[in-house]
């Protein structure tokens, strides 16, 4: 039996949760984003993006905030699902700096969406990116999900060698292909902590 498959779409507006106990504050912000249902090179190219924006170490979030220590954790991801994807921020940090901090966030996401990634950035990413995928697929348990998500999404599955290929070539022309198809706009935004507005 056919699956009927309606991409749902994040509503827009922020969304404050009060929690008096909590020291932090703690931010998330949707938006739409590339769906497991969706070209591999799409999907690869979003993958790298996120990377840029907002992975642990040496992204554009990791030197605006981390570094200089405006956030206790602060990150960018694509989560993938058979008829949708989503962008996710996550950001804590301490209640007054909230605003700052969703200023730099949003500064820096305005920046991508005007003018993309730099060569230098696509090609650091990359490397890292073929260098922790190498690193998984050493685990029987990590290639064997990889396996099952593949053929639950597409009915098929690749070979190492076939995903390394689908990163190495990803250019800076589809990353902004995804970034006009999925623009940084109209988010979901939920904040959990102290903070009252």
């Amino acid at each position: 039996t056919s699956r009927e498959l309606r991409r749902p779409t994040v509503r827009p507006g922020t969304h404050l949760m009060h929690k008096e106990s909590a020291v932090q504050q703690y931010v998330m912000q949707f938006f739409n984003g590339v769906g497991g249902n969706e070209s591999n090179r799409d999907r690869y190219a979003a993958y790298l993006l996120s990377h840029v924006i907002g992975d642990e170490v040496g992204s554009r979030f990791y030197w605006e905030l981390l570094d200089p220590g405006h956030a206790d954790s602060c990150g960018f991801s694509m989560i993938e699902y058979t008829d949708t994807g989503v962008y996710v921020v996550a950001l804590s940090c301490a209640p007054e700096k909230v605003r700052e901090n969703m200023q730099r966030i949003e500064a820096i996401l305005e920046d991508i969406q005007s003018h993309g990634i730099s060569e230098e950035e696509l090609v650091r990413n990359r490397t890292k990116v073929l260098s922790r995928s190498v690193l998984a697929n050493e685990s029987p348990r990590n290639r064997l999900f990889t396996f099952g998500n593949e053929w639950l999404q597409e009915r098929k599955y690749y070979t190492i060698r076939e995903e390394l290929d689908f990163v190495r070539n990803v250019t800076i022309d589809d990353v902004n292909a995804v970034l006009a198809k999925y623009p940084f706009q109209n988010p979901c935004t939920i904040s959990v902590g102290p903070m009252m507005e």
